[in-house]
């Protein structure tokens, strides 16, 4: 009777232990998978962008001297320098694309943070919604 209570003990410990296993994993998964746009109120993102293992955080877009300038911070979430082109794309709230920029981004060294800026002329601050696309690497 012992022996079949231990060994149910040890089946629930490691079920238990699988799905802390799973947990982990799939969030840590969920760090690095594309989420390629964000809502942006008054002047901040309300989350980072995630595109080609990339993480674009604390975006910005500010309108000064008829340019409306969108930063943002760059983590490169691999293990290589990467060289691409982004796509920033501009859309009002109903989801259409109103402008649209692209940027070339050189010497993206791994996990390491760089600041992203472009610009584009014209007053988009009533954008509420951005949008991010590797167009070339």
């Amino acid at each position: 009777m012992i022996n079949k209570e231990r060994k149910i003990i040890v089946v629930i410990v490691v079920i238990i232990i699988g799905i802390i296993l799973f947990i982990v994993v799939k969030n840590n998964n969920e760090k690095t998978k594309d989420q390629a746009k964000t809502i942006i109120e008054d002047t901040r993102a309300d989350s980072d962008v995630v595109v080609d293992e990339v993480t674009f955080s604390k975006i910005t877009k500010v309108y000064d001297g008829g340019i409306t300038n969108i930063t943002a911070k760059m983590l490169n979430n691999t293990d290589v320098t990467k060289d691409f082109t982004i796509k920033v794309i501009l859309k009002d709230e109903t989801g259409k694309e109103v402008k649209s920029m692209m940027q070339v981004v050189e010497n993206l060294e791994p996990n390491r943070e760089k600041v992203f800026v472009t610009g584009i002329a014209g007053d988009y601050t009533y954008i509420k919604n951005i949008e991010f696309q590797v167009v070339e690497e």
